[in-house]
């Protein structure tokens, strides 16, 4: 029972971050920011820790992403 909770947990915190992937690409579209990887990596991490309440980052990850940090 545990193995199917954690298949649709996982299931459907891949598709919450392909939604939000999706709505970043086109609101940086339509505000005609030029979107490349660096920037959306930035984004989705910010959005994964940021806490719009207290205005800081937050320990915890919303959406349970792992994130590799890559120096260019």
């Amino acid at each position: 029972m545990k193995v199917i909770k954690k298949w649709f947990d996982e299931r459907k915190r891949k598709k919450l971050t392909k939604e939000v992937i999706l709505y970043l690409v086109w609101k940086c579209n339509k505000l005609g920011i030029k979107l490349n990887r660096k920037k959306l990596m930035k984004l989705m991490f910010l959005i994964e820790y940021y806490n719009p309440k207290t205005g800081k980052l937050r320990k915890k990850p919303l959406l349970g992403n792992e994130w590799y940090i890559y120096y260019y």
